[in-house]
């Protein structure tokens, strides 16, 4: 019975999605995910000029969702209809609306008579791409199981580079998203081409990128970057990639020659590997419906994209290296266990799928910040926004176990301070950095970190409390 229920959830995960089976197992519908009902009658512009823009009624509304408590109150559906009509004529504060209010809102009600004009228009993938021409950051709140959430990315990507930050994890991934990024830009090297080889999981897309420029190679995770033939390819391109190399692939370029591993050997191991993960991952998701617990591993180096579009470059201390972030004093420290600090995106769909389902919310960024032990991972992660409620965490996973610690915060008028000042709406991994970890006599575990912000960084501990995190700030100092 059993292992008839096995297949049965094998069968539906690769062919039961619809509508492009595997490909919607990974990168669309999920469960938590709305059903968005696009209609096509009346004609959108019969709506849109028999509608026109009603400036006080959008202030009135406007106002009334500065309330702190207002954003998510029901209003007339005439309102909603007046933001949305706003929007498309380039008025900022319905834009804001329309992603803090009318979707969220929407997201969540059924198809009614009385809602069912607003739903026609703020689904219709023409109207979106409308007001994408005017601005992306209400993208954030259309949920990406709406049948024609990839048509929108990509009419607008490739003119509007920026909505890459409003587009889900799931879907940053999508290799036509990654190789759209890649190709922004004409030049040799650009911000966008480091921001495609970190979120692609496109084996050929990796072998593209760094052939293009092997400095690339070391944005990919300690896992990717053991790949020979990768490492070769970046090798050749520009020798300065070779101190991110890892040792074991160097004793093989050793022991074998550099020019002949690509060519006798990597093309077996490579293929071998590749069917290796697609098997892994699919019993890693399997088990993860079963049990919403998941054992993969990720990917990829985080050079970050803000919300207005700006890119954080990464410095030394965020690259991903080989050597331990904190040293072990021989006995006297015993208890202090060894890390590696790192900036790498998360790719890898079972990890997503657990954190998604354990918190039933989309994710929008996920990085690794260190690793430790034999299975340790510390992640930072941000969820999608509801309305003005953002939520941010902290992920300690230990094997298939996971402890969160997270971060909540409400949306300012301006957008740009919502968990530290001028944080650009992101919590994200370049604010954190672990300093210790440690283990207790009775097992207790002690993670020591920093958060920095444009003016403070404080300093904190999270203490696992029986799988839970307690979370206890110990001092800050004034940033120089």
């Amino acid at each position: 019975m059993h292992l008839l229920i096995i297949i049965s959830l094998m069968v539906t995960a690769i062919w039961g999605q619809t509508p492009t089976g595997w490909g919607r197992l990974i990168y669309g519908a999920y469960t938590m995910d709305p059903v968005v009902s696009v209609i096509t009658d009346p004609p959108l512009a019969d709506v849109i000029r028999s509608n026109p823009c009603n400036r006080g009624s959008l202030d009135r509304v406007y106002n009334q969702f500065r309330q702190l408590d207002a954003s998510l109150q029901p209003l007339a559906e005439s309102d909603h209809l007046n933001v949305a009509i706003c929007a498309v004529d380039g008025m900022y504060t319905a834009r804001v609306l329309m992603g803090k209010m009318v979707y969220p809102y929407h997201n969540t009600t059924l198809l009614t008579d009385a809602n069912r004009l607003v739903k026609r228009v703020i689904y219709d993938p023409q109207y979106m791409i409308q007001l994408g021409h005017w601005g992306r950051e209400w993208f954030m709140a259309v949920p990406d199981s709406h049948p024609d959430y990839m048509a929108v990315v990509q009419r607008l990507l490739p003119q509007y580079p920026d909505l890459f930050h409003a587009v889900t994890l799931r879907y940053k991934r999508h290799p036509w998203v990654t190789q759209t990024l890649f190709d922004a830009k004409s030049s040799y090297d650009d911000p966008y081409k480091h921001i495609a080889i970190q979120y692609t999981t496109d084996s050929d897309q990796q072998r593209q990128f760094v052939a293009h420029n092997g400095l690339l190679y070391a944005e990919l995770p300690i896992e990717h970057r053991q790949n020979a033939y990768l490492a070769y390819k970046a090798f050749v391109q520009n020798e300065a990639i070779a101190p991110y190399i890892p040792q074991s692939v160097i004793a093989l370029f050793q022991s074998n020659g550099v020019l002949r591993v690509p060519r006798y050997m990597s093309v077996v191991i490579m293929a071998w590997q590749g069917m290796v993960r697609q098997w892994t991952s699919l019993w890693a998701m399997l088990y993860a419906t079963i049990t919403r617990q998941s054992d993969g591993q990720n990917a990829d180096l985080a050079l970050m994209m803000g919300d207005d579009g700006t890119m954080y470059a990464h410095d030394s201390d965020g690259m991903t290296t080989d050597h331990y972030g904190a040293s072990v004093d021989d006995a006297a420290k015993a208890s202090v266990i060894p890390f590696y600090n790192e900036r790498t995106v998360v790719t890898d769909t079972a990890i997503i799928n657990a954190i998604e389902s354990r918190k039933n919310r989309r994710l929008m960024n996920m990085w690794r910040i260190a690793r430790f032990g034999d299975e340790g991972h510390i992640f930072v992660a941000m969820f999608r926004p509801n309305g003005k409620d953002y939520l941010g965490a902290i992920i300690i996973k230990q094997g298939s176990r996971y402890m969160l610690s997270e971060y909540e915060s409400i949306f300012t008028m301006d957008g740009q301070s919502i968990w530290r000042v001028n944080d650009n709406g992101t919590l994200s991994a370049r604010s954190f950095q672990v300093q210790q970890i440690r283990k207790s006599p009775k097992g207790t575990w002690v993670f020591d970190m920093d958060w920095a912000g444009e003016e403070i960084t404080n300093q904190f501990q999270l203490i696992d409390d029986g799988g839970a995190l307690t979370k206890t700030f110990t001092n800050y100092y004034f940033n120089q």
